[in-house]
């Protein structure tokens, strides 16, 4: 269905009424809310189809009651595919509107795409095209939702190949992920994620540079407890003989994996004793 012209006023109010009472039940402000997941193509769910310019107008009727009502709520907007080719036209189109670009603090996409793991293929140059274009408007870039991998080492494997592309070419600010209740991520991908979870709050990302190609490697470094965590992906066939290295490294870092019959089990660890090497299954 679509969103009538007549109705873009009640649909703010209504935007605006969940808004308020997230607040009433929670005593907190809600921090970002979407007007529509997925609007190119019809959902199973009660939801409308928008057109770039259909959607950047009703944005921007519910961008300007929210200020009325002095609500605090940012927007995320987009929530959009790759696949249907009009990414940047959503984009493009929001920025037009005054009030609704003031009140967008991320542009969102969902990483559904053909290619997740191939660096430097259609999906990390998309992310990045995506990235330039939300830096330009000093705006986040967020993955707010993704799903549809095997529940195996092949699934495990796109999965960290859709992360670091999004990470690395994208700049993302923000990574979601959805099960759609069917174990999508049941087992393995949990124990990536809860590897990922060495990645501690308020890290920031630093230079992670590999000379091995097949060796997708993602570096972070938390200053207020002096400690670094990198990831790092083998995405051959092979083994691989890793040896980090860098101008100042930490006297011990542990080492955690997940592969073929290991859930993030703990390795040993690397030191100057072993050169900072270690083999990736």
């Amino acid at each position: 269905g679509k969103l009538k012209d007549d109705m873009h006023e009640e649909f703010a109010e209504w935007i605006v009424g969940w808004v308020k009472e997230w607040k009433k039940q929670t005593g907190k402000d809600l921090y970002s809310i979407s007007i529509q997941n997925e609007p190119e193509f019809p959902e199973p769910y009660g939801s409308c189809v928008y057109t770039p310019e259909e959607m950047a107008k009703a944005g921007d009727v519910v961008a300007k009651k929210m200020k009325k009502e002095g609500l605090n709520t940012k927007m995320f907007f987009g929530e959009i595919l790759w696949a249907q080719s009009n990414v940047l036209s959503f984009y493009r189109e929001a920025t037009k509107y005054p009030d609704l670009l003031e009140r967008i603090d991320a542009f969102a996409l969902h990483n559904y795409d053909t290619d997740g793991i191939q660096v430097g293929g259609p999906s990390a140059t998309q992310w990045s095209n995506t990235a330039i274009f939300a830096g330009k408007y000093k705006k986040e870039m967020w993955m707010s939702e993704t799903s549809g991998f095997s529940n195996d080492v092949d699934g495990l494997m796109k999965y960290c190949g859709n992360i670091y592309n999004a990470i690395v070419s994208g700049k993302i600010n923000l990574w979601c992920i959805i099960t759609n209740n069917n174990d999508e991520t049941e087992k393995l991908m949990y124990y990536a994620i809860k590897e990922t979870n060495k990645v501690k709050a308020n890290s920031i990302r630093c230079d992670a540079v590999s000379s091995d190609p097949s060796v997708l490697s993602i570096g972070f470094t938390h200053f207020d407890n002096q400690t670094l965590s990198t990831l790092l992906t083998n995405s051959s066939a092979n083994q691989k003989s890793v040896k980090l290295a860098g101008a100042v490294m930490p006297d011990e870092l542990e080492v955690y994996t997940t592969s073929t019959g290991k859930n993030a089990v703990l390795l040993g660890k690397l030191n100057k004793a072993n050169a900072y090497t270690i083999t990736l299954p």
